[in-house]
C-alpha cells in the first residue's frame, strides 16, 4: 500500500484561483441576488479591465438526438419528437459524467466556463468531503502533436502540480488514482487537439479508464475533431431573446433600450452566444453604433480595445502602432499550423517570437528586439495570454477574426487555384473565410470567393453564400441556385443547401416550393426555414401552420418551439388557445419547454385552461407541459386542483401527473405537497400522490419520506415505509434489467464487429460496391438495409471514397431517405479527413516562398530569389510586385 496523497493544498489553491476568476469575470449564482444585480456587479469590474470571459446567463443544454447526429430525415407518421432532455448546464454534465459525456457548443457558448464553474464547485465539495472525487482540468490544446500514450496523464499531473508543487505525484501515481476512481476529469477542447495522433491517444486513454474515472469532454461541434466514441452528447443552447434583452438593459442601464431599438429584430444575429453579446454591448457603450455584421463587430471591438489602453501606459517604442498587424500575422500562422488539416490554438513563446521576427524582418530596425518586447506588451495589455510557456489568443473566435483580417489582405493576390487548394478546401479555414467575407467590400471579390467555394463543395459554397455582406447575398444565393441546377442533385439536398445559407435571399425559393404538393419536400423546407430563423423565415412558418399536410403542420410547431423567440411563442400560444385546431395537442405538449424563454404567466394560463379540456389527450399533454415548468406557483395550483372534490376526476388525474412531472424535474415543493397529500382521506388523492412519489423515486422523495419515519403517527410512518420499500425494490429491479440489456448489446456489438471487417471494404475500384450498398439502403429486407448502412459508415474513414459518394448524389432524387443518408455520409467523411474535396487535396501547386509570405498586395523580398509564383503573378529576381 502506498502513502495516501493529501490533496488539501491542491484543493485550496483551485478554490482560491477559481473563486477569484468567478468574481472578476462571471455572474455568480449567489442566492438572494437578482440577475440584474449580478450583471451590474460584473459590469463594474469589467469597467476596470475588459475581459473576454463571458457571463453565466443560466445557460441550458439539451441531449443530442440520434436523428440529428446521424443526419436522418423524416420520421414515421405521428412521430414528431424524440425524448429530449433540457437541463441547466452543470446539472446536465454532472448527471452523465460517470459514463462520460461530450458537451458540444459553438465558440463563446459557455463550454469552458461551465468546466471552470464545475471545477470550483467540485473542489469546494471535495474540501468538505474526503470521499469526494478530486476534480482536474485537462486542456487538450497543450498536448504535443506527437503525443504518446502517457500524454494525458502528463497534463493531469501538470495541472495538479501547478496548484501544489509539493505533491508527490509521478505519472504512475496518476494512473493509480485513475484506476482507483479518485479523479473527476474535466477535459476541454477535443476540437483543439493538435493532431490525429494526439486524438487517437486521448481516445485510447478514455477507453482505458471508462469504467473507473468519470470524464466530461467539450468540443466546438460534432464535426470538428470527432466525438471520441462518446455516446451521450449535450448541446449548449443559444441564448433566448429574454435572456439577451435582460442582459443588454442591465449591462447598459442608460443605453440598453437604445441598443435594442437599433437592433430592431436582429438581436438573434448579434447575440448568438454570451461572448458575442458581451462584445456588442461593450462596443455600443463606446460608440452607440451597431456595425452591419459580425465581422465588423470584431473589427470595431478589437480596434476599440486597443484604443482603451491609456496613452500614458509605458510601452516599448512604436508598439501600439504594430499591434494589429502582429496579431493578424500570428493568428494566420497558427491556423496554417504544421499540417494542411490541423490548426494550432497554442504555440510556445519561443515560436511566437520567431514568427514575429520573421514578420518584422526588413520592416523595422532590430526586429529580434522589437519582436520580444512587443510580444510582451501584447501579453500585458492586449488579446494574448500565456500559460505553461504556451501563448494563445484569449478566445478562439478572436484568433479566427485576426486570421480573417490577414486573409483579407492576401485575397487580391491569391490565384483561384491557390485560394481553393490552400484555404477553401480545408475545414479549419471555413470560419475565418466566413468572417473575412463579412469584411469584403468588393462585390466582385465576394462573388468570386463563393463561386470558387461552390466548385470545391456545394455545402461550403452555401455556407459562404450567406456569409457575404447582406447586400451581396441575392447575387451569391442565385449563384448557388444555378450551381444546384447544373449539378442535377436531388431536390431534398437542394433545399438543405439553401437552408445552409441562413440567408433571407433563399426564402423566396423555399416558400415557392412550400406551396407545392409534396409532403416530404415540405418537411425539408420547414427544417431549412428553421435553420435560417430570421424574422422573414419565421413569418413564412407561421403563415404555413395550417398546411394541407398534417405532418408538415406538426413539424412547423416543433420548429417554432425550437426557435422560441417572442414571435414564435405568441403564435404557439394562439394554437394552445385554439380549441378547434387539430394541431393544438402538439402545441400544448411542447410549449412547456419554453418556460425558460418567456415570462411564466404567459405560458401557464393557457395550459391551466387546457388541463380542463374535454379530450383526455389534451388534458394529459397539458399536464406533461405544466410538469416542465418547475416553479412553486405551478405546484401550488396543481395541488389545489387535486384537492378540489368538485373538480372532475379526469382533471384531478391530470393534475397528479403534472405534479409527478414536476417532482421528476427536481421541484421540491411538488414533492412536499404530494407527501402532504398522503394524509388526505380522499382515496383518489391518496392513490395518485402515492404512485406519483413512487414513480419519481429520486433522492428528494427519499429525504422527505425518511423524515416521516420519525413521525409519531403510526399510519403516516407505515405509509412512508411502504413507499420507500417500493422505491428501493423498483430501483434494484431496474438496475438488474439495465445490466442484462447492457450485456446483450455488448455481445451483439462484438459479434457485429467481427462480421463487418472494414478492411474488406478497401478496394482498388470501389465504385460498384458503393453503388450496390447505396441501392441496398432501400432494400425491403431490414437486415440487408442495416448492413449496407453500417458498411457505408465504415467508409467514412477512407477519404478516397469521398469523390465517389459525391458523384452518386445526383442519382438520389428517387429516394428521400437514401439521398439524405449519402449526403450525411459525405459530411461525415469531410469532417474526419478535414477537407471538402479529395481531388483538390491531392493536387500539388508550386510552393510559395514561406520565408516571405504575401503581405496584402505586395511581396517583400529580403534576399535574392529565383522565381516566385504569387497569385496570378510570377516574380523574378529581387523585384517586388503589386
Amino acid at each position: 500500500m502506498g502513502t495516501e496523497i493529501c490533496f488539501d493544498i491542491y484543493l485550496s489553491s483551485v478554490v482560491k484561483a477559481y473563486q477569484k476568476w468567478e468574481k472578476q469575470y462571471t455572474l455568480t449564482d449567489v442566492t438572494g441576488r437578482s440577475q440584474q444585480e449580478k450583471i451590474v456587479a460584473t459590469r463594474d469590474v469589467a469597467d476596470e479591465e475588459p475581459s473576454f470571459d463571458y457571463f453565466d446567463f443560466g445557460l441550458m443544454v439539451q441531449t443530442v438526438s440520434e436523428d440529428k447526429e446521424k443526419g436522418e430525415g423524416k420520421k414515421e407518421k405521428g412521430e414528431v419528437e424524440e425524448k429530449i432532455e433540457r437541463l441547466p448546464v452543470l446539472e446536465g454534465i454532472c448527471k452523465y459524467a460517470a459514463d462520460h459525456v461530450l458537451l458540444v457548443g459553438r465558440p463563446g457558448s459557455g463550454k469552458s466556463t461551465a468546466l471552470a464553474r464545475l471545477l470550483l464547485q467540485e473542489a469546494e465539495g471535495a474540501t468538505a468531503n474526503s470521499q469526494a472525487k478530486i476534480p482536474v482540468l485537462v486542456e487538450l490544446r497543450y498536448l504535443p502533436s506527437e503525443a504518446n500514450e502517457l500524454a494525458v496523464c502528463d497534463r493531469i499531473r501538470a495541472f495538479m502540480l501547478k496548484h501544489d508543487t509539493d505533491l508527490q505525484l509521478d505519472v504512475a501515481a496518476v494512473e493509480n488514482l485513475l484506476r482507483q476512481g479518485r479523479l473527476l476529469l474535466l477535459v476541454d477542447g477535443v476540437n483543439e487537439l493538435p493532431s490525429d495522433r494526439a486524438r487517437h491517444q486521448v481516445n485510447v486513454f478514455r477507453q482505458d479508464y471508462q469504467k473507473t474515472c468519470p470524464m466530461i469532454f467539450t468540443t466546438r461541434e460534432l464535426s470538428a475533431g470527432g466525438d471520441l466514441g462518446i455516446a451521450k452528447k449535450l448541446e449548449m443552447q443559444p441564448l433566448t431573446e429574454p435572456q439577451m434583452q435582460q442582459f443588454v438593459t442591465a449591462y447598459l442601464p442608460t443605453q440598453g433600450e437604445k441598443l435594442l431599438r437599433q437592433l430592431s429584430g436582429r438581436l438573434r444575429e448579434f447575440g448568438q452566444t454570451p461572448l458575442l453579446l458581451w462584445m456588442l454591448c461593450s462596443l455600443f457603450r463606446q460608440t452607440e453604433q451597431i456595425p452591419p455584421n459580425l465581422g465588423m463587430v470584431f473589427r470595431a471591438f478589437t480596434l476599440g480595445y486597443g484604443n482603451q489602453i491609456k496613452q500614458d501606459v509605458l510601452l516599448y517604442k512604436d508598439s501600439r502602432g504594430w499591434w494589429g498587424r502582429l496579431l493578424q500575422y500570428l493568428a494566420f500562422v497558427m491556423i496554417v499550423g504544421e499540417s494542411a488539416t490541423e490548426a494550432r490554438v497554442a504555440i510556445s513563446r519561443w515560436e511566437a517570437e520567431r514568427v514575429l521576427v520573421e514578420f518584422l524582418q526588413g520592416k523595422v530596425e532590430h526586429p529580434d528586439d522589437c519582436a520580444m518586447r512587443w510580444l510582451e506588451d501584447l501579453l500585458k495589455h492586449h488579446l494574448l495570454l500565456e500559460s505553461n510557456d504556451q501563448i494563445e489568443f484569449r478566445h478562439q473566435l478572436i484568433q479566427e477574426y485576426y486570421a480573417a483580417e490577414w486573409l483579407l489582405g492576401l485575397l487580391p493576390s491569391l490565384s483561384d487555384a491557390r485560394l481553393q487548394h490552400d484555404y477553401l478546401n480545408y475545414l479549419k479555414w471555413t470560419e475565418p473565410l466566413a468572417l473575412m467575407l463579412e469584411l469584403v467590400e468588393s462585390e466582385e471579390q465576394a462573388v468570386r470567393v463563393v463561386r470558387l467555394a461552390l466548385e470545391v463543395d456545394l455545402r461550403l459554397g452555401a455556407r459562404l453564400a450567406g456569409a457575404v455582406r447582406y447586400e451581396f447575398q441575392e447575387k451569391t444565393v442565385e449563384l448557388l441556385i444555378r450551381e444546384i441546377e447544373n449539378s442535377n442533385i436531388s431536390q431534398l439536398i437542394s433545399i438543405k443547401l439553401l437552408g445552409e445559407t441562413k440567408s433571407d435571399s433563399a426564402i423566396k425559393y423555399l416558400s415557392k416550393e412550400l406551396s407545392k404538393n409534396n409532403e416530404d419536400i415540405n418537411l425539408e423546407i420547414v427544417k431549412a426555414l428553421q435553420n435560417i430563423r430570421t424574422d422573414k423565415a419565421i413569418q413564412v412558418l407561421i403563415e404555413s401552420i395550417r398546411c394541407q399536410y398534417y405532418e408538415v403542420s406538426l413539424n412547423i410547431v416543433v420548429s417554432l418551439v425550437e426557435i422560441g423567440n417572442k414571435k414564435c411563442i405568441e403564435a404557439l400560444i394562439q394554437q394552445v388557445k385554439n380549441q378547434g385546431s387539430d394541431i393544438r395537442w402538439i402545441a400544448v405538449k411542447l410549449i412547456g419547454d419554453l418556460a425558460w424563454h418567456r415570462p411564466i404567466d404567459d405560458l401557464i394560463i393557457p395550459l391551466f385552461e387546457a388541463l380542463k379540456d374535454k379530450k383526455f389527450e389534451e388534458r394529459d399533454l397539458a399536464a406533461i407541459s405544466l410538469g416542465k415548468i418547475a416553479i412553486d406557483k405551478v405546484a401550488e395550483f396543481l395541488i389545489q386542483v387535486l384537492k378540489d372534490k368538485n373538480e372532475e376526476r379526469k382533471v384531478r388525474h391530470a393534475a397528479a401527473e403534472a405534479l409527478e412531472s414536476l417532482g421528476n424535474q427536481g421541484n421540491k415543493k411538488a414533492i412536499e405537497l404530494l407527501v402532504e397529500s398522503l394524509k388526505h382521506k380522499d382515496s383518489i388523492m391518496f392513490s395518485k400522490a402515492k404512485w406519483a412519489l413512487i414513480n419519481i423515486g429520486n433522492q428528494n422523495v427519499v429525504e422527505v419520506l425518511n423524515k416521516l419515519l420519525d413521525n409519531e403517527d403510526f399510519q403516516e410512518k407505515n405509509r412512508a415505509l411502504g413507499i420507500l420499500e417500493t422505491i428501493n425494490q423498483d430501483k434494484a429491479e431496474l438496475d438488474a434489467r439495465i445490466q442484462m440489456i447492457y450485456e446483450y448489446l455488448h455481445k451483439h456489438k462484438l459479434k457485429f464487429d467481427n462480421d463487418s471487417n472494414p478492411q474488406l471494404l478497401i478496394d482498388d475500384n470501389p465504385q460498384p460496391l458503393i453503388q450496390t450498398l447505396i441501392e441496398s439502403l432501400s432494400d425491403g429486407d431490414e437486415y440487408e438495409s442495416t448492413m449496407a448502412r453500417n458498411k457505408l459508415m465504415m467508409m467514412c474513414d477512407v477519404p478516397q471514397y469521398l469523390s465517389i459518394l459525391i458523384q452518386n448524389l445526383p442519382t438520389m432524387s428517387e429516394s428521400i431517405g437514401i439521398s439524405e443518408h449519402v449526403y450525411s455520409l459525405v459530411n461525415t467523411i469531410q469532417s474526419r479527413c478535414k477537407y471538402y474535396n479529395y481531388d483538390i487535396a491531392q493536387m500539388t501547386l508550386p510552393p510559395e516562398d514561406k520565408a516571405n509570405p504575401t503581405t496584402g498586395n505586395t511581396l517583400i523580398f529580403n534576399k535574392e530569389v529565383g522565381q516566385i509564383v504569387a497569385g496570378n503573378l510570377i516574380v523574378n529576381g529581387d523585384n517586388s510586385a503589386t
